[in-house]
């Protein structure tokens, strides 16, 4: 009883919620409690529980096996999945048919796998629609894994410019040239393990990892993204934290994903039909389990079967302080979409932190048809162009504006284009903007900063051909009054 408290306790966080939503939680939380692997439960069972425990949870009695994917059921899910992705995936262009590893060309299994890492790079933290005219143009500008390590860093921002998380434009840069002086000069076979490009390849994580190797070398290899977990945990009805990495959600999920691709004949193919599944009909909210290819198969979908036939517990007699739960008295409008989007647990996210900046932007020339940018040297835009930026420290940051702009007011002519509000992934930016032709606005910007800057004049006309974000873009059409002040939600553009 401890141990099973213990695993309640550790993979199924508590929730605040209201009383009667917060059973139904913990209802679904104790299923997955005998899912783990079995050092994780032998760890839980020799562990002493240091606190009384205040709820008494009492576990639902199932054996672990409900969760485990016999090979019966994997075969079943294989061809299942692969026949509805081959006729019914939708068509994008890095998609193209499996060859097996080796057998075409050199030039051509080098540039399938680049396609393949170009693609899973810019489809990190990016939905599709986003990518596709950014992958189309960067083919055009770098069509060749060559061309890429050719390129010079600013080139490369510039083509990346906009699409956000810019890190991934530098590190796919540096695994083009890893690539290029290791293997593809000398012509040698590049590594088909997943160890190795993990390990030596930069940006490559087990995903893309997993993706490359399957995809582009046609070699058995799991991989797990957002989708993935999402369709996996709920074919097998983990509600567990699946995204934290080596938690037992997410090392039940990764086992299972490397059950279903080692039986493949074309692994790749595989996989992307779990991924394809999760982006179009097994979403996060409302899936569309109707048309599911495998929900004969899914765990999720048979409690919502069992709920609108029987309607008494799918969970089995699970007691809460005290008594049953009474299918009947859950607060559930359209058991349709509530139970399968019930899965995966989804882990408490931690606060955005709010940025305040000033954000000058200094014009030259009488058609004022050039502005002052500098290169960012370290930071969320480290490698892009943007005008002079300083962030500011809550109310001792305000006070610093304040004071430098009334020693530079004669002399500033500054005035103020509005504030922008801008989304990065853990930050949201509130940019202040102010429009200068004078002379000595570098002056300004270098008295709030202590120290001088550095840049160079960029003409209007060019601005996006040297590499900027789309930040300075937001702020750079607010001083031109071709974007309104930000008043209400920011951004989620990069």
């Amino acid at each position: 009883m401890i141990a099973d408290a213990y695993l309640y306790r550790t993979i199924c966080p508590t929730y605040t919620d209201s009383p009667s939503t917060h059973i139904i939680r913990r209802v679904f939380c104790l299923q997955v409690a005998r899912t783990v692997p079995n050092a994780f439960q032998q760890r839980a069972m020799s562990t002493k529980s240091k606190s009384k425990l205040t709820s008494s949870p009492i576990l639902s009695n199932h054996p672990s096996s409900l969760h485990a994917l016999t090979p019966a059921k994997a075969a079943l899910l294989r061809t299942h999945l692969t026949q509805w992705y081959l006729t019914s995936a939708r068509p994008l262009p890095w998609r193209l048919p499996p060859i097996p590893y080796n057998s075409a060309p050199y030039p051509s299994y080098i540039h399938r796998m680049y396609c393949c890492l170009l693609s899973e790079t810019m489809l990190q933290q990016t939905q599709v629609k986003t990518v596709l005219p950014y992958y189309k143009k960067w083919l055009q500008k770098f069509p060749t894994i060559q061309a890429l390590a050719a390129a010079n860093e600013e080139e490369v921002m510039a083509a990346w410019a906009g699409l956000g998380y810019y890190s991934r434009a530098k590190r796919l840069h540096q695994a083009a040239k890893h690539l290029l002086e290791n293997f593809v000069e000398k012509e040698k076979e590049v590594p088909t393990s997943t160890e190795y490009w993990v390990k030596n390849v930069p940006g490559v994580g087990p995903y893309t990892a997993g993706a490359i190797v399957s995809i582009a070398f046609d070699v058995p290899a799991p991989l797990v993204d957002g989708n993935v977990q999402r369709v996996l945990s709920r074919l097998l009805a983990i509600h567990g934290d699946v995204s934290t990495p080596k938690s037992a959600g997410s090392t039940l999920v990764w086992e299972t994903a490397g059950q279903l691709v080692a039986g493949e004949k074309h692994p790749g193919d595989l996989n992307q039909s779990l991924m394809e599944l999760g982006a179009t009909i097994c979403t996060p909210v409302a899936p569309n389990c109707s048309k599911c290819p495998v929900r004969s198969e899914c765990l999720a979908y048979g409690n919502l079967l069992r709920l609108k036939r029987k309607r008494k517990s799918v969970f089995g007699k699970v007691e809460i302080c005290p008594g049953s739960i009474d299918v009947n008295q859950l607060p559930v409008e359209k058991p349709d979409l509530y139970i399968p989007s019930f899965y995966p647990f989804k882990p408490i996210k931690k606060a955005q932190r709010e940025e305040i900046a000033l954000v000058l932007v200094i014009v030259r020339g009488r058609e004022e048809n050039a502005v002052y940018l500098e290169k960012k040297a370290k930071g969320l835009l480290a490698g892009l162009y943007d005008f002079p930026t300083v962030l500011l420290d809550g109310s001792s940051g305000k006070a610093d504006l304040e004071t430098a702009l009334n020693a530079h007011k004669e002399t500033l002519n500054a005035r103020t284009a509005g504030t922008t509000k801008h989304l990065f992934s853990h930050i949201r930016r509130t940019s202040h903007v102010l429009i200068s032709d004078a002379d000595d606005a570098l002056d300004f910007i270098a008295s709030l900063r202590k120290q001088n800057t550095s840049g160079k004049w960029v003409e209007k006309a060019h601005l996006e051909d040297v590499g900027v974000s789309e930040l300075c873009l937001k702020n750079w059409r607010l001083a031109v009054g071709e974007e309104k002040e930000s008043k209400t939600k920011p951004s989620k553009r990069k």
